[in-house]
């Protein structure tokens, strides 16, 4: 089973902000993302942020944010084995810079709570980060997927 893994909340057509994205999140998200992971993915609270730190200038300066869902969703492989994952949810922030993340916030039901994506990173039975996850495969996900 991969360690890590996504699903789109909206359709694909809905994607937004490509360039924004590539250029202004994904390289500080590479950097900073692995370390809060670790750090928080057994203990941290579901709707807590994840990445990046809450303040006022990330909002701003991303657009988006990773607020910790559930822990320990369990899936069974087809060989039976059974496997745990922990989510986190994709959110736009409507004081964003960037217009085109703006505009999406204003016209969704749920404003900033409307989840885009949901990714799953697995874990150990014990709520630890699983041994293979690779920051480079959420990165890809996301680059793919926002």
């Amino acid at each position: 089973m991969s360690t890590v893994y996504r699903k789109l909340l909206v359709e694909s057509s809905q994607l937004i902000a490509r360039k924004h994205i590539t250029n202004k999140i994904l390289p500080d998200l590479k950097n900073d993302m692995y370390e809060s992971i670790k750090r928080n993915i057994k203990d941290a609270g579901a709707g807590t942020r994840c990445w990046p730190p809450a303040n006022k200038t990330n909002d701003k300066k991303y657009g988006i944010r990773f607020d910790w869902g559930p822990k320990g969703i369990e899936e069974t492989t087809t060989s039976g084995e059974k496997v745990w994952y922990r989510l986190m949810d994709l959110q736009l922030n409507a004081d964003a810079e960037n217009e085109q993340i703006r505009d999406t916030v204003s016209k969704a039901k749920r404003g900033t709570h409307a989840k885009r994506m949901q990714i799953y990173i697995r874990i150990n039975e014990d709520g630890t980060l699983h041994k293979d996850f690779r920051i480079d495969h959420l990165v890809r996900l996301i680059e793919n997927g926002a």
